[in-house]
This record gives structure tokens, sequence and C-alpha cells, in this order.
């Protein structure tokens, strides 16, 4: 077949209905466009065709497909719902495939990618029974959604020529127990092996630069995972759930830890924060009850809200010098908290920051503490408190339920006593204000019981509302 050339010059495509078996394709210039009838034994596709075109084949009842030798791409979604294809092998011709060429097909077991040089995504995804799948030695990349949800592959061999693995690449690959990674990996991106719910190991080659959120999320039978060198962000979500973690080596090139990149691995017990670092986020380490102790390096500028909320099990923070915020609930509930010491650097302390601890019987104040958060201290165990002169504001019920407090020295640079600052501290006997206090708000004594000594260094303007 050939092209026909117009009165005006422009190449007309040849159309041709080809028969094979009963079945009727439409083919323009090879390209196969349509196909009516179907087959539930094999489909046997027209020797002369060179392409399939999009969504060709889509929802088929056929059970295997011989494809031409002289294949050289297929469509997108031109297999998609085939539910009943249970193999695949495509010719050495095919180099290119569009987007979920064969996704959905819930009953293909295996597949051989022949030299498939472009993939498209999500090319298997939602393939449920899929076991085994031989990739091409050329393969660079793989794709965005490749082999998503995939819940039968229980192993992957990549190719030597890899270099990225895409999003949610095989995400949802519940029985994938194991994959090696070759030596030229640099990149794993988001999602990419989000709820592989029985990988439990997994080396991670020297070469990878870049980790994407959520990479590893939810991968709940994972034990332990050492980060390259190369790698400079734990990036949001990337460890997020992973119930089985006990150990995390990070690289020294690390600067930052997201939000939520630690949060609910219930079972870590170590991990180290190299120097260098200067951020650990949001929920960073959120309910990692068995954690029971942090060294944070002097390059560690912020740990942002709730950053160890709910670590059951720490006890002992070794917290540097260079802290300059300490966020809201960063520590609140961690029940076995005994002492912590506020470093000269840090300006702000916020609320509920320290909530809960109900073993926190030592807290220490650096002398740079300008403001600090409304109920940070809420049900601590200390029975002296000494604020440095440089805190300028404090939020409501700072102390409330503190009821082992007996003896408070307030700052110099607090102007008033805020709302139920000390409500329910039934034990407290003194508290010395020093000169400048002007209001002391509604309730702040509210059930102190036992005070005998108020100390008032200046005439109030206000006491009460």
């Amino acid at each position: 077949m050939g092209n026909i050339v117009s009165d005006s010059g422009v190449k007309e495509l040849v159309s041709a209905k080809v028969v094979v078996d009963g079945v009727a394709f439409i083919l323009k210039d090879g390209v196969i466009t349509s196909c009516s009838g179907d087959t539930v034994g094999e489909l046997v596709l027209p020797e002369q065709a060179v392409a399939i075109e999009d969504d060709v084949f889509k929802g088929k009842k056929f059970s295997s497909v011989k494809l031409p030798d002289k294949l050289l791409w297929i469509g997108k979604r031109a297999f998609k719902d085939c539910i009943n294809l249970k193999k695949l092998e495509l010719p050495s011709s095919v180099l290119y495939s569009g987007e979920q060429a064969f996704c959905g097909c819930k009953s293909l077991k295996s597949a051989d990618l022949g030299s498939l040089e472009d993939p498209g995504t999500e090319m298997f995804k939602d393939c449920s029974t899929l076991e085994s799948v031989k990739l091409p030695d050329s393969l660079m990349v793989v794709q965005k959604g490749m082999f998503e949800n995939c819940t039968a592959l229980k192993s992957v061999i990549l190719p030597a020529s890899a270099e990225v693995i895409a999003d949610n690449a095989f995400a949802g690959c519940k029985a994938l127990e194991k994959i090696k990674l070759p030596s030229g990996i640099e990149r794993i991106d988001g999602g990419a092996f989000k709820g592989c719910d029985s990988l439990k190991t997994i080396l991670l080659p020297d070469n990878i630069k870049y980790i994407g959120a959520h990479a590893f999320e939810r991968c709940v039978s994972l034990k332990e995972i050492t980060l390259p060198s190369l790698v400079r962000r734990i990036n949001r979500k990337t460890f997020y759930g992973c119930t089985c973690l006990k150990k995390v080596v990070l690289g020294a090139e690390v600067n930052k830890i997201d939000d939520s990149a630690f949060a609910h691995c219930e079972n870590l017990k170590s991990v180290n924060l190299p120097e260098g670092l200067f951020s650990v986020g949001e929920n960073a380490f959120y309910l990692c009850r068995n954690l029971k102790k942090i060294t944070l390096p002097d390059s560690v500028v912020e740990i942002d809200d709730s950053a160890f909320c709910r670590c059951a099990g720490l006890q002992s923070v070794d917290i540097g010098q260079g802290v300059k915020r300490i966020g809201d609930y960063a520590f609140a509930l961690c029940i076995k908290l005994s002492a912590f010491n506020i470093p000269c650097g840090a300006e702000y302390l916020g609320k509920s920051a320290f909530a809960g601890c109900r073993d926190l019987k030592k807290i220490t104040f650096g002398d740079g503490l300008k403001e600090i958060g409304e109920r940070a201290f809420n049900g601590i165990k200390a029975k002296e408190i000494t604020l440095p002169d440089s805190v300028i504001r404090t939020g409501d019920a700072l102390f409330e339920g503190c009821r082992e407090l007996i003896k408070v020295k307030m700052s110099k640079g607090i102007t008033e006593i805020s709302a139920g600052m000390f409500a329910g501290c039934n034990k407290l006997v003194s508290v010395f204000i020093p000169e400048g206090l002007k209001f002391i708000r509604e309730g702040a004594f509210d059930g102190c019981g036992s005070l005998e000594e108020l100390t008032l260094l200046s005439e109030l303007e206000k006491f009460g509302k």
C-alpha cells in the first residue's frame, strides 16, 4: 500500500479493510484505526500493520493477541480493559506505547516488553494478576504509574540502563517483596513505592540524588533504610506510616526533613540527624512512639509544629544551640520526657509545645526567649519555674494544670499575667513578679488553693477581666 496524490498535490491516506479470522480491521497507511468483531480466543492482527491507533481494542474480550513483526507503536488505551488477556509479548520492532496501553487488563499474568524504548504512563496500571514482567535492556525511565496497583507482582529486575523511577511507578504493588535497583538510578519520584505492603528491604544505590514525596509511604513491612549521601532533602511523607521501620540512616548532606516525613513510624527506634540539617518539618516524627532519644545538631534553626508530638517513648532530647523557633505542639504528649533545655538562641516557643508531658520535671530557659504560646507547659511536673527576663509575651493558661508547681519567678519583661495562667496549680505557694506588671487577667489563679505569697513590685492597672 502507498499514498495517493490528489490533484492539489496533497497526499491522502490509503484506507483498506482487512479481515483476519472473521475480525475486520480498518488500516490507514498501515495504522489500525478500528476493529469490528471480537473473539474469545486469540486475536491475530494483520501482518502489514505498523501501528495501532488510540482505543482500538479497548474492552475487547480476546484472551491472547498476536502482534505483527513490523509493528512500531501502540496508541493510547489501545488494549485498555481487555479483561481476558493473559499474556503479552511485544515484538522487538515496537519502540513506543501510549498512556494506559494495557491498563486494567485484569487477567494479564506475564509481559515481555521486547525492545520497547518509550513506554507510556500507567501502561499496566490495575493489572491486578500480573506476576512477572521482562523489561527492555535499554529502558531508562520506569514511567509514571507503570505498574500501579499490580497487586500480584512479587519481584522486578530493572535493567542497568534505568535512571529514573517515576511517580507512582510501583504504588500499590502489595505483593512486591524485592526489587533490585541498578547503580545508575538517580531519581525515585513521588509515590514510587507507596503502599508496597510486602517490601521488607530495598538497597538504594549511591547515585540517587532525589527521593520524592510519599515515595515509600505505608511500606508497612520495611524495617531499615539507609539514604544515599547525595540525597539532600527528605520530602513530605516519604516514609509516612512505615509501621515496621526501626532504623533510619540519613546521609551527611540531608539539610531538611519535610512535613510528616516519618510520621506514624511507630516502631522507629533510631535515626541520626546530620550536622547541616536546618529544619525539622511539621509532624516530621509524629507518633514515633518507640523513639527514645533525639540529638538535634547546632545547624537546626527550626523545629516545626508537632514535629515530635506524641513520641510517647522519647526520654531525652539533646538540642543544638542554633534553634530559633520551637513550634506549636512540638513535643506535646511526650509522656516520658523528664528534662528539657531551651537553648539561648530560641526566640519563640509555640502553644502547647510541652502540653501533656506529664513526666517533665525540669525545664531550663535560654536568655533569648521572647514569646511563649498558650498552654505551652500544660500539665508538666516541674516544681519550680524561672522565666528569663527576655520573655515579653505569654499566651493564656501557660501553666494550667501543673499540679506539682510550687514556686514561679516571672520575667521582668512581662506586663500581664494572662488569663488562666496558673489555673489548677493547686500546690502553687509562691509567685514573684518583677516591676512592670500592669494586668492580671481573668482566672489567672483559679484553683490555686495553696497560694501563700504573691509578690508584686509595681502597681496594677487592672485585675480580672
